[in-house]
């Protein structure tokens, strides 16, 4: 799980306006926040404009961090509580739901891929695992991101969340139970009996162009082949509940695009207001 570290020095110093200890402080929090704004999100461009603004929201309170917990743990829950009280991503506006999603597998055909079609597999695999937690309602699909895709403790997960460990485990354990059932039954990664095939919502997420925005995402795992150490490890005899928090898991963590970075260097040197 990506972590955001910095040391009290860098913070007394950004907040007594050195720009470049205040650099690298939100060089520190953009890969994490982008992460998590990701899973939540779906969309890499919602994800990228959340991310800029949650940077922004961290610059700005800065001051007000007192300390009273970890920096890491700060910086988080201004980000999910962004993320929460923001208005719906492109992808949530679909209304997805497992019923829903669940009907839709129904109706794929199994017709063959033409060679440029099944060179997008993976693009599907990795856009359809993401795109199945917007399934959940915004707080369980935030409990399963911080619990079960980012590996957070409870007591952690409970702070950035305002809640009690007790409350979050709860939350977390339907998450979870929700997303393993529906997984089980419908996706062919975690059972080889499920209807779904990822060569099989191919043609249908090109037509509609639900795979285009992870195709630089899903390169770096096709080049590496893991997904396919994924796809042994969930073959393997493991319950459905690890199963699931394992194909989350497993997935790459993405890296902030550059222009998060260079956006946010041109914001510290007073340009970025300047020319818009």
């Amino acid at each position: 799980m990506s972590w955001i570290n910095n040391t009290d020095d860098d913070i007394a110093a950004a907040v007594g306006g050195n720009p470049a200890a205040l650099e690298r402080i939100l060089g520190a929090a953009q890969d994490p926040v982008y992460n998590l704004a990701l899973r939540f999100l779906w969309h890499p461009q919602d994800a990228q404009d959340a991310t800029q603004e949650i940077l922004i929201r961290i610059m700005t309170n800065l001051s007000a961090f007192r300390r009273e917990s970890k920096f890491g743990t700060w910086v988080y829950r201004i980000a999910v509580n962004h993320l929460l009280r923001a208005k719906k991503s492109r992808a949530e506006r679909r209304e997805i739901s497992l019923k829903g999603t669940a009907a839709e597998m129904a109706k794929l055909d199994d017709d063959p891929l033409a060679n440029s079609e099944a060179d997008r597999i993976y693009d599907i695999k990795i856009a359809c695992t993401n795109g199945i937690l917007l399934a959940l309602t915004r707080n369980y699909r935030i409990a399963f991101v911080l619990g079960a895709v980012l590996g957070m403790k409870s007591e952690t997960a409970a702070e950035i969340l305002d809640i009690s460990a007790a409350s979050f485990r709860q939350r977390l354990a339907r998450a979870r139970q929700m997303m393993s059932e529906f997984l089980n039954r419908q996706c062919g990664l975690m059972n080889a009996d499920a209807a779904c095939r990822c060569a099989k919502r191919v043609r249908p997420a090109l037509q509609r162009g639900l795979a285009e925005p992870y195709i630089i995402l899903s390169q770096r795992m096709k080049r590496s082949g893991e997904f396919g150490e994924i796809e042994r490890t969930l073959g393997s005899q493991i319950s459905t509940l690890e199963r699931t928090a394992l194909l989350y898991r497993m997935n790459a963590e993405y890296r902030a695009p550059e222009v998060i970075h260079r956006r946010i260097r041109e914001l510290l040197a007073g340009t970025l207001f300047a020319r818009e």
